[in-house]
This record gives structure tokens, C-alpha cells and sequence, in this order.
């Protein structure tokens, strides 16, 4: 049994939570540490002028996890008075954490000075957002390379994010530790063989789908113009979710799709996504600038053909060609190639693909990456051990 500090912003507050406000992802890591003494702490940002919230030190329970939420100020030069919470906290519990793991910009500061105090390793995890932050080279960019230099392990949240790392720092310093920590689905969700081959015998016309939130780095606008040019050949193009763009796709659809056959669902509760995967055969999102995506495990579980964006999150589980389809860019005329393609495909080509994706998923469950992460803990702590020890 570890005692393990987990620092990240992205975790949920509540079993309730909107998958919209804050990802699950994170937790369903988590979840799986059974055997581990688990304390989550939740950095909240806060301004100076928002003094009065310094003390609120809040305690929830996400399933069977403590999450704290600890405030701190915005201003680096005031970081002091987040340490100060959390160390008190700590006596509190009368416990010190075996390992620190970190995930998603400030978060690897708190956890790279937190991890130095007690002497005990660091994992840091890394996000899309974290790239983002060492691409920009600024202040806090650059406290966070410190931080992913000095850990035990890097932890990349995909293979494209392993690549990309390794492209910003020098590798001598970060290759060694370098691993890669997939989400996971629930094994309830994923369909069965049946289910699957009854899917490449579906009707001449398929239904499409995308199900993301309606940011503008999603591309739906080149979607639904690519869909605009293939009308004919689908049945229906159902978009699920909402965002900043939802006025501006529908306006859109209205002037390409003549025949009605665009349908905005709007936002709904993860739960309510699953029935909506059941008939489509083709799940298309082609995002950019994507940490991993589970949304498109979830559409592989249910036997779509899915269609994401190469050098992106979802690149390295989809493997372009025999378990999905990869587009080289987010371009309209891309995009329609790539449905071409998947329209083109013989009912044996598409049961190949099928199948090849369901044997993907069925080695991508919650539970396995959640204990997959674990065993990467593990070995961190053993290896602080046997260095200590020489």
C-alpha cells in the first residue's frame, strides 16, 4: 500500500459533475488504486482581491476518492501559500505521501517542489496544454520543462504527445522516462462480435456522427462541408454537442444541406451518448490540438468506423488503415477523401477494420489502463528505493 499525492486542476468536484465542465478521465485512473492510501489535492486559482477564499479549503468525495480544493493565487511570487495549505493538510492527516504525481501546467511546479521537500519521487503527467505552455517559452513554460526534466517519470497522455515532448526538450534529458498512459473505456461498453459484423451488413446509405464539444479547433465546419459534397451517399449526419460555435455550424448546414439530413442534437450527458452510437456506421472528428479523445474509443466500442486526425491524440491507437482511418489534415478536400474512402469499402474490408478495432479496445479498458498506470507508479517508487539505498 503507497501513499500516493495526486496534483491536478483537472479533476472532477463531484460524481455529478458535467462531463462538459470537467473530464472524468483523470479518475478513472484513479478509481483503480484500490489498495493505495489516494489524496487528490485540486489547485483553484484565485485573485488577490479574492483574499476571503484563501482559507475555504474545501473536502469532497469523487466515488471512493478524497479530493481537496485548495486555493491559490494567480501571482507566482504568492505559490508560498499554496504549499503552506497543503503541508498543514498533510500534518492534519499525519501523512507523507510515498510519491507525488502531477498532471496539466501549474500542477507540475506545486508537484516538483513538494516532491524535493519530502525527498520522494515525481510523476509528472502530460496534456496537450502542457506542450502548449513549453511552446510558448515563457515563465511558467519554462518552470514546467524544469519540472518534466527533474521528474522520475513523463508521463504522456498519448504517442503524439511522446513525440512532441521529445521534440521541445532535449532528449538525453527526458527519453529514458518516457512513457505512454492511454485512457481507457468501461468494458460494459464495449459491444459484442455479433454486434459488430452486424454492422458491416448495414443498409447502402450510412448515417455519420460526430460527437464533440463545438469548438472551432474541431474543424465540424470543413466536416459539414465535406458532407455537403457526399450528401447523397449518407442517410444523415447527426452532430452531438454544444459549444461556441453551434449558432455559426447551424447557420452553415442550412445553406449546404438541402435535403435536411444535418441534425444538431445539442449538449447531452455522457450517459445519453452511448444509445446515439448504437445505428451510426461512420464516427468522424478530425480535432486538432487533442490530448487523447476517449470519445473516440467509445465510438470504436460501438462498432463505427472512426475517422480522426493524424499526429494527434487519438494517432498511435488508430492505426490509419486497419482499425479506423487517419486524415492527414483537417483541409475539407482531406476530409472528403477520407469519407470517400470509407464509403468505397467492400463489406470485407469493413469487417477487417471492425474487427481490428474492436481487438483495439478490448486491449484499451478503464480497468487496464488504470492498473497499467499503477504498475508505471510502482516502478517509480522501486526505483527511487534501490537509488536511495546505493
Amino acid at each position: 500500500m503507497a501513499c500516493i499525492l495526486f496534483i491536478t486542476a483537472l479533476y472532477p468536484q463531484s460524481d455529478n459533475q458535467s462531463r462538459m465542465e470537467k473530464t472524468f478521465a483523470l479518475h478513472n485512473f484513479v478509481k483503480y488504486w484500490v489498495d493505495d492510501n489516494i489524496i487528490v489535492i485540486k489547485p483553484i486559482k484565485i485573485k488577490k482581491k479574492e483574499f476571503h477564499r484563501f482559507f475555504q479549503i474545501e473536502k469532497r468525495n469523487v466515488g471512493n476518492v478524497l479530493v481537496y480544493l485548495i486555493p491559490y493565487f494567480r501571482q507566482e511570487y504568492l505559490s508560498f501559500f499554496f504549499r503552506f495549505h497543503l503541508y498543514h493538510l498533510l500534518k492534519k492527516l499525519n501523512i507523507h505521501p510515498d510519491i507525488i504525481v502531477s498532471h496539466y501546467k501549474t500542477s507540475h511546479i506545486f508537484g516538483r517542489q513538494i516532491a524535493l521537500k519530502f525527498g520522494i519521487p515525481l510523476i509528472c503527467g502530460i496534456h496537450v496544454t502542457d506542450i502548449n505552455c513549453i511552446k510558448a517559452n515563457n515563465s511558467s513554460g519554462k518552470k514546467i520543462s524544469t519540472a518534466i526534466v527533474s521528474a522520475n517519470v513523463v508521463a504522456c497522455r498519448s504517442f503524439q504527445i511522446k513525440r512532441k515532448l521529445l521534440e521541445l526538450l532535449p532528449p538525453h534529458s527526458v527519453d529514458k522516462k518516457l512513457f505512454v498512459v492511454n485512457s481507457g473505456i468501461a468494458e460494459k461498453h464495449i459491444r459484442s462480435k455479433d454486434f459488430f459484423l452486424e454492422k458491416t451488413n448495414k443498409e447502402e446509405f450510412p448515417a455519420l456522427i460526430t460527437v464533440s464539444t463545438l469548438k472551432a479547433r474541431k474543424h465540424i465546419d470543413n466536416a459539414i462541408k465535406a458532407f455537403g459534397h457526399l450528401s447523397p451517399m449518407f442517410s444523415s449526419y447527426t452532430i452531438v454537442g454544444g459549444g461556441p460555435v453551434f449558432n455559426s455550424l447551424v447557420t452553415l448546414s442550412k445553406k449546404i444541406d438541402t435535403e435536411d439530413k444535418i441534425q444538431f442534437v445539442g449538449h447531452v450527458d455522457s450517459s445519453q451518448v452511448f444509445p446515439m452510437l448504437i445505428n451510426p456506421q461512420i464516427f468522424l472528428l478530425v480535432s486538432s490540438n487533442e490530448t487523447f479523445g476517449l470519445v473516440y474509443l467509445e465510438a470504436m466500442a460501438y462498432g463505427c468506423i472512426v475517422i480522426g486526425l493524424k499526429n494527434e491524440g487519438i494517432d498511435g491507437i488508430i492505426v490509419d488503415g486497419e482499425n479506423g482511418f487517419l486524415c492527414p489534415d483537417p483541409s475539407v478536400a482531406s476530409i472528403e477523401h477520407i469519407l470517400r474512402k470509407v464509403l468505397s469499402l467492400t463489406q470485407q474490408e469493413k469487417k477487417k477494420i471492425l474487427m481490428n478495432a474492436r481487438n483495439t479496445i478490448l486491449m484499451h479498458t478503464e480497468q487496464s489502463a488504470g492498473l497499467r498506470y499503477r504498475k508505471l507508479i510502482q516502478q517509480a517508487m522501486d526505483a527511487h528505493f534501490y537509488e536511495n539505498k546505493a
